[in-house]
């Protein structure tokens, strides 16, 4: 039992590190001036895990699948407006 918390803790570390990597990864993006150069898959013992992204000048930074949530409930559709959009 107590091994099993153990386990759980450290799978919850290990998902908040990869967290706090990619907003950390996403904060340079939205902050730099500089250049993209290439995306590329991020392959981790033969499974795609996410993406490299190149710079021209900066270093790249490495942004991590989060996993799939489940489908939820998709509610009531919405009112219509006189365009066939909803309303603004």
């Amino acid at each position: 039992m107590v091994s099993d918390h153990e386990q759980r803790l450290s799978d919850l570390e290990e998902w908040q590190d990869q967290v706090n990597q990619n907003i950390a990864s996403l904060q340079q993006l939205l902050n730099t001036t500089d250049y993209i150069t290439s995306v590329t898959p991020l392959v981790e013992g033969g499974e795609e895990v996410g993406y490299t992204i190149q710079f021209l000048n900066s270093d790249p930074i490495n942004i991590y699948h989060g996993a799939q949530g489940d489908e939820g409930d998709k509610g009531e559709p919405g009112e219509q407006g006189d365009d066939g959009h909803p309303p603004r």
